[in-house]
């Protein structure tokens, strides 16, 4: 007779009895005592399950540190993670989980399995335990594929749900809890378990349209939190489609909403707008005061990309006034944080300054990492606009421990732009490193649109200084990556103003 287990998992299961199988104490006690390292495969067939076992081997393999890293078409090479690792983490053995290493290559799963195979030797190399997770079918791929690797496995655990009823019922409770992002882990835990989700209900065709809805919206939010822009665009337009089929305004409203946030990064502003008006007229129609709140910010989001500050202005403090009488701090946080940035556009630096210390307090309470960071680095633009360079210095460097700390790169090449500006007149070579390391950040996320903007923005800050001569090259090159985004409006700006300087 086996023994229930019942553990607690992140996501709101408790697991179930068949978890009280042998295999799984036979794992933990692999985990725990492999002398240095082994290569492991893990069978699932349902992604709850799965993230239910990993959760419940945190527990029984502590206090050895435990890593999760999720593959997918972007990074398929598993070595690249372990490379990136601080050099003390392989001083001591510890457990690796590796997901959906065959989803890096859906239609060709030899290129998928070919990174594991050639990169084995280097794999073994570190004193870490690798628990690969696969499907019974990825299992057969990895003997075909990666027989060397498959050669030197230390075991392989069947971690798959036996009946259907069983798989619906995690399948259900999982589709079920609400999105809710505190952390770099909670983004990738989430995203794989959503991605899953939706991937098993498409090939069992056994869910309804509205559930499919839901859950392609839950991943484009994930997918665009993660700066997977086009993947989150696709879901969203999914959402779309199917919420319209539906008649579901709610949900019509939020996949507009969704689709006017990508647009929005993409610095496409028509179909932003397009996309967040629609969205508020269908919210006025409902009375959803909150949703109205959002949409009023995107667009006002909108407005301060075009340098259209006044209209910026007037939508933030709308949005600033619904959130005060819903009581909503941290929705008020990010309001004054947009005032703050629109007067600091408008060069008015004691106003963006109260804007940002306001929010940074609220942000600060609500204990939001990211949004403290974004404060910081705008008070450090206004230390650096007022010539108060080691103030502003400061506040960079809390701002980036703080973006490297939750992996926020974004964030990150946004302040190392900043900081590159500092040293544009005295030290213009380290200026042109930090906007390097910038722009290689950008790429790597996929973010074109940030990249010229901060080249741009360099040109801008040397006129600001008196130094049109050394701006020029840098509006050229803003225009010319402009122009191959197709932003010409945006294009001929910055031409326009480099022509200007050999008048």
């Amino acid at each position: 007779m086996q023994v229930p287990l019942t553990v607690p998992t992140t996501i709101g299961l408790t697991l179930p009895e068949y978890l009280a199988r042998p295999e799984f104490a036979q794992l933990a006690v692999l985990l725990r005592h492999t002398p240095r390292g082994a290569f492991v495969f893990a069978l699932y067939n349902t992604v709850p399950a799965r993230e239910g076992v990993v959760a419940a081997l945190r527990e029984l393999v502590a206090p050895l540190p435990v890593f999760e890293y999720t593959l997918h078409p972007g990074r398929r090479n598993p070595l690249g993670y372990l490379e990136r690792l601080p050099p003390e983490l392989h001083q001591r053995p510890a457990v690796i989980f590796i997901y959906d290493l065959e989803r890096t290559s859906p239609d060709d799963p030899a290129t998928a399995w070919a990174y594991l195979d050639t990169q084995r030797e280097h794999l073994s190399a570190y004193p870490h335990t690798l628990v690969f997770w696969v499907t019974e079918q990825g299992a057969r791929d990895a003997a075909r594929y990666a027989p060397n690797t498959w050669s030197q496995r230390s075991g392989v655990f069947d971690f798959t749900v036996a009946t259907q009823p069983a798989i619906r019922r995690l399948r259900a409770e999982a589709a079920d809890q609400p999105v809710r992002v505190d952390s770099v882990d909670d983004l990738e835990r989430l995203t794989r378990l959503y991605t899953g989700l939706l991937e098993e209900y498409k090939a069992g065709a056994e869910a309804a349209p509205a559930l499919l809805a839901d859950l392609h919206g839950k991943v484009a939010y994930l997918l665009y939190r993660s700066n997977r822009f086009a993947e989150a665009q696709t879901h969203a337009q999914a959402q779309l489609a199917l919420s319209r089929e539906l008649g579901d305004r709610r949900m019509e409203a939020e996949a507009l909403y969704r689709q006017g946030e990508i647009a929005r990064l993409h610095a496409e502003h028509d179909a932003a707008l397009e996309s967040y008006s629609q969205a508020l007229a269908l919210n006025q129609q409902l009375g959803r005061q909150a949703e109205i709140a959002v949409n009023l910010t995107g667009l006002g989001e909108v407005a301060q990309a075009r340098g259209q500050y006044a209209e910026a202005q007037q939508y933030y403090e709308q949005a600033l006034a619904l959130n005060q009488q819903l009581g909503r701090q941290a929705e008020i946080a990010v309001n004054l944080t947009g005032l703050g940035e629109v007067a600091q556009a408008r060069g008015q630096y004691a106003e963006a300054q109260q804007y940002y210390e306001q929010a940074l307090a609220l942000n600060q309470q609500l204990g939001r990492q990211a949004e403290i960071a974004v404060n910081l680095t705008g008070l450090g633009e206004v230390a650096q606009a007022r010539g108060q360079y080691a103030e502003a210095q400061q506040y960079y460097e809390q701002a980036l421990a703080l973006f490297r700390a939750i992996g926020d790169r974004l964030g990150e090449a946004n302040v190392l732009a900043a900081q590159g500006r500092m040293y544009l007149l005295d030290e213009p070579q380290k200026a042109d490193e930090l906007l390097q390391q910038a722009t290689a950040l950008y790429q790597s996320i996929g973010d074109r649109y940030s990249m010229p903007a901060q080249i741009a923005n360099f040109g801008w800050e040397l006129l600001r200084l008196g130094r049109a001569e050394r701006a020029r090259p840098y509006l050229l090159r803003a225009a010319q990556l402009f122009d191959k985004m197709g932003l010409a409006d945006y294009a001929e700006r910055h031409r326009q103003a480099a022509e200007r300087i050999t008048e």
